[in-house]
Parts: structure tokens; sequence; C-alpha cells
């Protein structure tokens, strides 16, 4: 299987490969599993200050769990038919995620979970990924442009 979606914290480089989340320590060694997934791993983020890893899967669900073996994971959002998740991360307060209706990547949204509530942020575009965000804004690309949401 292929590697994709590459995230890291102090001591591991994190990855996505199909219906797994690995990890392998940065001093070299094997790679450790670290969860099998529900839905094919698209979008991966791991937070070193919180010590989670977040993923978003093709098939729509966004999901996290304390990076280490044997936690619990939790669903932010279940998996949505049509819809591929694409960015996903946690930004200190809420966690955050960009989803796309496939094929076409078009009606695009982003979303957040913050205290057991989802609300979409944006809706409609197309393209939406690499959602960043600093104390101010979330800023992410789209197939048009570079955007920013002011928080």
């Amino acid at each position: 299987p292929a590697v994709g979606r590459i995230s890291l914290d102090n001591d591991f480089v994190y990855f996505g490969e199909e219906f797994l989340v690995m990890r392998i320590p940065k001093t070299g060694g094997a790679p450790q599993t670290v969860v099998s997934t529900n839905g094919r791993v698209s979008a991966l983020h791991v937070d070193p200050g919180i010590g989670w890893v977040f993923w978003g899967e093709k098939e729509g669900g966004v999901r996290g769990m304390r990076a280490a073996f044997g936690s619990p994971v939790l669903t932010f959002q279940p998996p949505a038919s049509g819809r591929e998740v694409n960015s996903v991360g946690w930004d200190g307060t809420r966690v955050l995620w960009a989803d796309c209706l496939q094929p076409g990547n078009t009606n695009c949204r982003i979303r957040q979970r913050q205290l057991g509530i989802t609300r979409s942020l944006v809706v409609g575009t197309v393209g939406i990924r690499h959602l960043q965000w600093d104390p101010a804004s979330l800023y992410w690309g789209d197939a048009s442009y570079l955007r920013r949401y002011l928080r």
C-alpha cells in the first residue's frame, strides 16, 4: 500500500496507509500501527501539545485519539456518503476539517467540532484543501485562490 498523509510529533513520523494510521521513530526502526481505521485515511494531523492524532477518511469520517496504543477512538463526524475529508487539524480549542462532495471535489465545506457541537464555517466552494490557522484567522486554498476566514 502507498504511504500518504504524513504528520510529526517530537519523536515519531506518523503516516496513513490505506486503513491504518502508523508511526515510525524519527531515529529509525520498525513501523508501528497506531490504529486500524474504519475508512481509508485521507487526512492526518498530530498535535504534540495535547498528544492526539486526528484523521479524516475518504468515506467522510473524522476521528481522533490520544497517540497512545489502546486509546479509545472518538468520532467527530461519522462517515458521510459521497464526501471525502482532505484536511484535518486541532487549533487548540476545536477540531477543524475540510470535506468535499465526490466525484469532482465540489460543494466543499470547512467544519468545526467544539464542545460537542459541529457547525459549518464555510460552505459551497470548490476544492478546499490545506487548512492552516493562527490565533486570528483560518486559511485554505481552493480551486481558484487562497482564502481567509476571520475567527
